[in-house]
């Protein structure tokens, strides 16, 4: 009966599904990125039914109140890929669902000071409004009438709570009807819906020989005793206190939310006591100090100094002020600090080199465009094809929505790496010997060949692909390949990109010097130089100054801490930690605060790209947890 009414509710909305059970043990809910017809076959779908119907079956048979709130979800407000957005809503044990859309949402939760705001969608200020009322000592009926008396716009909602065995069904503008028997009741949104579920459930005729709904109307609620004292009807404009089936609050049943439970699982990952990586980093172990292995591994490499590059710049320093080397410039932080050291402390005339791959975001060109014009500085680009190059990001991003693997998410960024190839081919042009580049040491993120069973970088002594074990790079090759083989979409326009893009990081000669080889890489005093003496620009959705130049990490991150659990936030954190240059609890803030999702710029990347991001996100959140 609850597959036959998602079925006959999906004509409403198909971009997402969700269902609450109560029983007199459990709230528990499932919300999915998908059309309720789908969801019903899923098996997360049948485990939870079947744990709700555990909870009240003796001998077979239901032996106590249970009862279920389902929804299928017409998109209004708030991106149905993010899990959290879709129905039903649950606030402090109060579960929700909401044909409709309210429109004064932010001006309910101005109401509610201190109750911070977890979704963007607007049923969320239904759920909360009614926690809030309930947690002041409220009835449901009072909470319910006060919610609707501020209300603006549409609202029909169906409600559980996990503190009250009652089911609330209320509405402003009639669209609630039901069928009620002796110890039974079954509600959907539009009459015909209980037309044809009584026709496909023939067994029920009987209960209702009519067959003819009664109708909520505008401005009423019927508040459902589950432990049979039967449903009241109830004005939501009266202010009548007395509500016979209204009681006070009793303890709280246990909430089972899969995505709360995922949750908490990534909160409390076991993690290193030295540095932060947790235990779905790959090849980690722990020692019995609960150590990593990436730690008990670690070998401080020793700065070649500064005066070891005053003397690299001499040789190559132009005594007619002529361009005497070349620079990478990508926008972000590093290589902008980069060219101003080059040019102010070593006191070089630099060409900028910048090779757009179709994912250099506006703020790193503008950046770039700064840093060039204040310093006076030549900047040589290099532009791809760039419909071709977003074109086959596409592909390689909607071939691996349709199988998710970890080891696969490098391909994304396989276009970028012609980097490396004109790097060399913009110095030949110019007659450049010195070539520098700007990456550090921290920035090592070997997991990402990890999940593809490769650990790259065992000691952390180097930090460039192509001094790569050669055995490892064969074994790399051989794992993209078997993946080719399983999944065929790879088999696109981008295994030109892919192939090369292989070849320039792991075969190719980097015949360049690292800057932060040479001297101390300071986050702090790069953040001070870039923002204070350039007015260097800060990306809208986070306060931190790293990747903010490169359009997709927003992206492959949020996939890496939804799946993984972590981002390569806390590598590049541990590494500090390593090397002696930030606390463990200063790590801990920092991984808090850098890796929340950051959906602006996904959203803009996905815009850019020209995929759908819902769907995506989609795969992203239904993807096995390593956790």
């Amino acid at each position: 009966m609850i597959a036959d009414l998602f079925r006959l509710s999906e004509r409403r909305g198909k971009e997402a599904s969700g269902i609450a059970l109560r029983t007199p043990k459990h709230l528990s809910t499932l919300r999915l990125p998908m059309r309720a017809s789908r969801m019903i076959r899923r098996k997360d779908y049948r485990d939870t039914l079947t744990a709700a119907f555990d909870d009240v079956s003796e001998q077979g048979a239901v032996a106590r109140s249970f009862s279920t709130i389902g929804h299928a979800r017409l998109v209004t407000n708030g991106r149905f890929g993010i899990a959290h957005n879709n129905q039903p809503i649950v606030s402090d044990g109060v579960a929700v669902v909401h044909n409709g859309i309210v429109l004064n949402d932010d001006a309910l939760f101005a109401r509610m000071a201190g109750r911070p705001r977890k979704t963007d969608l607007d049923t969320e200020a239904v759920s909360a409004f009614l926690a809030q009322d309930l947690s002041h000592g409220a009835t449901v009926t009072d909470a319910a009438r006060a919610l609707y008396s501020m209300i603006e716009g549409e609202a029909s909602i169906a409600a559980l709570f996990s503190d009250r065995p009652e089911l609330l069904l209320a509405t402003n503008v009639g669209g609630i009807y039901y069928l009620l028997a002796d110890g039974f009741l079954v509600f959907a949104s539009e009459r015909p819906m209980l037309s044809d579920f009584l026709k496909r459930n023939a067994s029920l005729k009987p209960w209702f020989p009519d067959g003819n709904p009664q109708r909520i109307e505008a401005g009423q609620a019927l508040l459902v005793d589950l432990e049979g004292g039967g449903p009241r009807r109830f004005s939501l404009l009266s202010s009548d206190s007395v509500e016979p089936a209204a009681r006070p609050a009793g303890p709280k049943i246990l909430l089972r939310d899969p995505l709360a439970a995922a949750e908490d699982r990534r909160r409390n990952l076991r993690r290193c006591t030295r540095c932060i990586l947790p235990e779905t980093v790959p090849g980690i172990s722990f020692d019995g100090q609960g150590v990593c292995s990436y730690c008990q591994d670690y070998k401080a490499q020793a700065m070649l100094g500064s005066d070891a590059l005053r003397a690299l710049a001499d040789r190559h320093r132009s005594a007619d002020g002529r361009p005497d080397c070349l620079i990478g410039l990508s926008g972000g932080r590093d290589s902008s600090y980069g060219l101003h050291y080059v040019k102010r402390e070593l006191g070089l005339n630099p060409i900028a080199y910048t090779y757009d791959w179709a994912l250099v975001t506006d703020v790193a060109r503008r950046n770039a465009s700064r840093m060039c014009a204040t310093l006076g500085v030549e900047h040589v680009l290099v532009s791809a094809d760039i419909q071709e190059k977003r074109h086959n990001i596409r592909r390689n991003v909607e071939a691996w929505a349709a199988r998710p693997e970890l080891g696969m998410i490098p391909l994304f960024m396989a276009g970028d790496k012609a980097y490396f190839y004109y790097y060399a081919e913009v110095s030949k042009r110019y007659g450049l010997d010195l070539v520098l580049t700007c990456g550090n040491r921290f920035e090592m993120t070997d997991f990402k060949s990890g999940f593809a069973g490769v650990r790259t970088n065992i000691h952390g002594t180097s930090y460039r692909p192509y001094d790569t074990a050669i055995f490892n790079k064969f074994k790399l090759a051989i794992y993209y390949a078997k993946n080719f083989i399983i999944n065929p979409r790879y088999l696109n326009s981008s295994l030109v990109d892919t192939a090369t893009g292989f070849y320039f990081s792991y075969f190719m000669k980097h015949r360049f010097h690292r800057l932060f080889d040479y001297i101390p890489w300071d986050e702090s005093e790069i953040d001070r130089v870039l923002c204070d003496e350039y007015q260097w620009e800060k990306a809208g959705d986070t306060s931190s100054t790293w990747r903010i130049g490169d359009g997709t990490a927003s992206f492959y991150n949020y996939i890496y801490f939804t799946i993984a659990g972590f981002t390569e936030h806390d590598t590049f954190r541990s590494n500090q930690i390593r090397a002696g240059k930030i606390g463990r609890e200063e790590a801990i803030a920092y991984v808090e605060r850098d890796n929340m999702p950051r959906f602006g710029s996904m959203r803009e990347y996905a815009d850019t790209i020209g995929f759908d991001f819902d769907r995506v996100l989609a795969a992203i959140d239904l993807a096995p947890r390593l956790y």
